[in-house]
């Protein structure tokens, strides 16, 4: 393999791994932010505003469940990717 095709593999192994931990963060913050509840909900639909709501601080950011779904998941924001500390703000 030549220097530049290793490099393309490598960044895209970056990629994937990036993708996944947020996935993972976005399921731990989905739970997390569940059981935290004074009351669990008899539907989804019960849980007015949950998503925009519960968020992880990361680093310097705070990301609800709505900024990783819909801007990390789906490709629409970058963020550095240095998870620093994490703590749930509900």
């Amino acid at each position: 393999m030549n220097g530049k095709h290793s490099s393309s593999v490598i960044d895209s192994i970056e990629n994937e791994i990036f993708f996944l931990s947020f996935v993972d963060i976005y399921n731990m913050l989905t739970i997390h932010g569940i059981v935290s509840l004074n009351e669990l909900p008899k539907s989804v639909l019960d849980l007015n505003q949950f998503s925009k709501t519960t968020s992880y601080k990361i680093g310097p950011h705070i990301y609800s469940l709505d900024d990783i779904e819909h801007g990390i998941l789906r490709g629409l924001i970058i963020i550095g990717r240095a998870l620093l500390s994490i703590e749930l703000n509900i």
